[in-house]
């Protein structure tokens, strides 16, 4: 009938998008969701059919390239992936049509501004998302745009603006009364600060304001405030704001692979060449961000070198078990980091990067390994009393599916999938003999 052109735009756009959340999800999550009718294995499949939602003209043809987009510009970052050139002339063929047909459109600019950001270029990201913060007159869009703005100018180098950026976005959530992300707004506000020079008594009493509130769900991101402004606020001298911000734009929000090359050589790597490391603790997480750098620059061996320094103190580095209630907060910063496994991690990566996929697969298995180790830290004491806590955990554990310590859990978790896949990526090709299929997982469209 006449409504033949609007079910095949929905069937496509629902099915496709679904179908491509679940491809990205860890193999034991996977399982569980095409047990209800879910393709997680073809990836391109959910893709071509978003391009045949988009290519109709349909009804939901904009909602479908909104989700390519995102899914090229901010989720294969999450995985740790890169799009090719190749992608990123598709996206910003899709962009340029989208704006063409809604001028002005905050959503569109914001991922134009992405792109930007992917393509090494935070200058123009910023640019475009000064357009997008004009063009937005929705609260949550304004925390977006704020928080954004934030990301690029510390891609900048540029803090002081990246505190200003902080604090608006803060004030989105704070004017109506809403409780997440401000204790965690409070301290990156906090870090900037001290990196800067600057009083941060004011973050420190906004996120403890926040932390005396009942709420039981806090997000993850919340919970590492409250955990890093006892430090910030108790001992001061004991804090290094250089690791902390690096450790944040790696893990937090997994933007270094889009700072210039020219930043990630200069600035960066020697804000961490600077700091000064006063546990073997700190001294493991400066060079593990270092590893990451280096690896971003293309200089994996200097990348592998660093990691594997990490890598040897494994055993130092975990708190000792069961934690004593007493412990020291720098014995726990590797754990709530996830330390050990970051400089697995790299390496895995960046000998992907150089073609030794063999000594990458080993890698990976020893961060299976690693990662089931700090499954069973418990730095939290009172949980073990609690008998469904500990249920709740051994299933996750036999599952795959439980996180492997620290509040960058699922961050970690994502990229070792991604690693993983890359690897059988790999292997499905050499059975083929289709070499030219392997992407370097390392694109930088506008630099050499």
């Amino acid at each position: 009938g006449y409504e033949a052109d609007v079910v095949k735009s929905l069937g496509s756009f629902v099915i496709g998008t679904l179908n491509l959340v679940v491809s990205m999800l860890p193999g034991s999550i996977v399982t569980v969701a095409e047990l209800v009718g879910f393709d997680g294995t073809n990836k391109a499949a959910s893709i071509g059919l978003l391009e045949k939602c988009y290519e109709g003209g349909g009804l939901l043809a904009p909602y479908a390239a909104l989700v390519m987009s995102a899914y090229h510009l901010q989720m294969r970052s999450f995985m740790g992936e890169s799009p090719t050139n190749e992608e990123l002339e598709g996206v910003r063929a899709i962009l340029d049509e989208g704006l063409k047909n809604y001028p002005n459109s905050c959503v569109y600019l914001i991922e134009l501004a992405e792109y930007h950001a992917i393509r090494r270029n935070p200058e123009g990201a910023l640019r475009t998302m000064d357009l997008a913060g004009r063009s937005c007159d929705r609260p949550a869009l304004a925390l977006v745009v704020n928080m954004k703005k934030a990301v690029y100018h510390m891609l900048c180098v540029e803090w002081e603006e990246a505190i200003d950026c902080v604090r608006r976005a803060s004030l989105c959530h704070e004017q109506v009364g809403r409780r997440t992300y401000v204790p965690f707004f409070g301290l990156l506000e906090a870090i900037l600060r001290k990196l800067t020079g600057q009083d941060y008594q004011s973050c420190v009493d906004r996120v403890e304001k926040y932390r005396a509130m009942k709420k039981s769900n806090w997000r993850a991101s919340d919970l590492l405030a409250f955990k890093k402004i006892e430090e910030y606020s108790k001992r001061p001298d004991r804090v290094n704001p250089s690791i902390d911000v690096v450790e944040l734009m790696m893990l937090q929000f997994y933007c270094l692979n889009k700072a210039s090359l020219a930043v990630i050589r200069g600035p960066l790597r020697k804000l961490l060449v600077d700091a000064e490391a006063t546990s073997v603790q700190d001294e493991a997480r400066r060079q593990v961000l270092l590893a990451e750098l280096h690896r971003l620059a293309g200089e994996t061996d200097q990348a592998i070198a660093l990691s594997e320094w990490v890598i040897d103190r494994e055993d130092e580095l975990m708190p000792p078990q069961p934690v004593p209630e007493s412990a020291d907060p720098i014995v726990l910063r590797p754990y709530w980091s996830g330390t050990c496994l970051v400089a697995l991690l790299v390496k895995g990566q960046a000998l992907a990067d150089k073609g030794e996929w063999e000594s990458a697969q080993a890698t990976a298995e020893q961060m299976n390994a690693t990662a089931w180790r700090l499954q069973q830290i418990d730095p939290t004491p009172k949980a073990r009393n609690s008998f469904l806590a500990m249920m709740s955990n051994t299933i996750q554990s036999y599952a795959g599916a439980k996180p492997s310590g620290g509040y960058f859990d699922m961050t970690l978790k994502f990229k070792r999938h991604a690693l993983s896949k890359r690897l059988e990526g790999r292997a499905e090709n050499e059975l083929c003999d289709s070499e030219e299929k392997l992407d370097s997982g390392f694109v930088s469209a506008d630099e050499d």
